[in-house]
């Protein structure tokens, strides 16, 4: 998903247009790397009196007939 300071301008982006916007990580760097960056924009927005919240969903990714969790 790129290095961190773009994941958390794209979300700021997105929630400054009132979109909502969907990080997927698959695997525990990318995990750790959605919820660093989900911080990050928190403090990137804090300044314009806008918050982000996380939910976080799992899912079973089937790649070549495997279960990647």
């Amino acid at each position: 998903m790129g290095n961190i300071s773009q994941q958390f301008s794209g979300i700021a982006a997105k929630v400054r247009e009132g979109t909502v916007p969907c990080l997927t990580g698959i695997g525990p760097d990318a995990v750790a790397n959605c919820v660093l960056a989900i911080g990050h924009c928190r403090l990137y927005l804090e300044p314009d009196g806008l918050d982000v919240r996380a939910r976080p969903e799992f899912i079973h990714i089937m790649k070549a007939g495997e279960d990647l969790n």
